[in-house]
């Protein structure tokens, strides 16, 4: 069980990319993400050990308004690009990045609003010392080890996803769905609350 926070990817911009890579990657077994649950995760929360509840720590980010108060910094509107493909993680995801350094500043700023809000819901410290990135996750290789990009792997048509984000959400994956499907609790427009029914 898992909550996180992330940028909806238009499914009109991500179904195009996870062609293209089906057919750059027709050689390696991978499991392809449904192209309507992609999205940019800035911050994610394991709820796996925690004395709370997920509807609680939900229960809590809508009374203390920590959605208003993620986005109130940002512009409106922000202008992303992600062009750096590659294996992520202990479960090796093949993701979609941006340049090391994260040039975005909008970008940056979120993801650093995001960390700090998703600590002060959970009350612990999220993604700040283990390496995490913004990132899009795409699919998952079904056989193992995985080829080394050096054996060229990854000269492939060159992926990049440009977009104008405006929208923030807090996903939640809950046991007994499919992996990598999430629905979205609450969304937020940058600058305007929309809440979703529960």
């Amino acid at each position: 069980m898992s909550l996180f926070l992330a940028i909806p990817i238009p499914p009109e911009i991500g179904q195009p990319i996870l062609e293209q890579l089906q057919s750059d990657f027709s050689d390696v077994t991978i499991e392809w993400f449904n192209p309507h649950s992609l999205h940019l995760t800035t911050a994610y929360l394991s709820t796996r050990f925690m004395k709370q509840t997920e509807a609680q720590l939900i229960e809590k980010f809508r009374r203390e308004g920590w959605m208003q108060q993620l986005v109130r910094p940002l512009p409106a509107s922000f202008k992303l690009r992600l062009d750096q493909l590659r294996w992520f993680g202990h479960h090796e995801i093949l993701v979609l990045a941006g340049r090391r350094g994260m040039k975005c500043r909008e970008l940056r700023q979120l993801a650093d609003r995001s960390r700090f809000v998703l600590s002060q819901v959970g009350g612990s410290d999220i993604g700040s010392t283990w390496g995490f990135e913004p990132h899009v996750s795409l699919g998952r290789p079904m056989v193992l080890p995985l080829p080394d990009p050096g054996e060229g792997v990854f000269t492939v048509t060159p992926t990049k996803l440009e977009m104008r984000v405006d929208t923030v959400a807090l996903y939640q994956r809950c046991e007994g769905e499919p992996e990598h499907e999430y629905h979205i609790v609450e969304d937020c427009t940058l600058g305007t609350l929309i809440k979703r029914a529960p």
